[in-house]
Formats: structure tokens, sequence, C-alpha cells
């Protein structure tokens, strides 16, 4: 189960890409670097979405980043 699930429909009206830090579930790999995955999850926006998005957000480890 993604971590984001529970959510999920609530976001059906959008277009919604869900990104899962590693180490956060047992679908991902163990956290070797945090800035590991903010280079995957930037190199995805600028390869597949032409480096534009409306907003990015992100929840972890009890802290929050808009």
């Amino acid at each position: 189960m993604l971590c984001y699930e529970p959510i999920l429909k609530r976001l059906s009206d959008y277009y919604v890409i869900l990104a899962e830090v590693d180490g956060h579930s047992e679908q991902t790999d163990e956290l070797v670097s945090l800035e590991k995955n903010c280079d995957e999850i930037e190199n995805y926006i600028i390869n597949n979405l032409s480096g534009h998005l409306y907003c990015l957000s992100g929840f972890s480890m009890g802290r929050q980043w808009l």
C-alpha cells in the first residue's frame, strides 16, 4: 500500500503524480540519499512535464514542504 493510497479517490479530478521517497514503504528501496530522490523527482518533471507544474507538495517524517 502506498502511503498516499487513502487519498487517491479524492484526487480523481486532477492529474496527480505521487512520488514516494525511498524507505517509506515495502514497495520502495532503502533510503540512501534524499538528494538522490529529489534529483529523480526533478528529472521526471523536466523530462515528462516539460519542466512545468502547477504545485509541488511534499510530506515526510512529520515535516511538510510547500
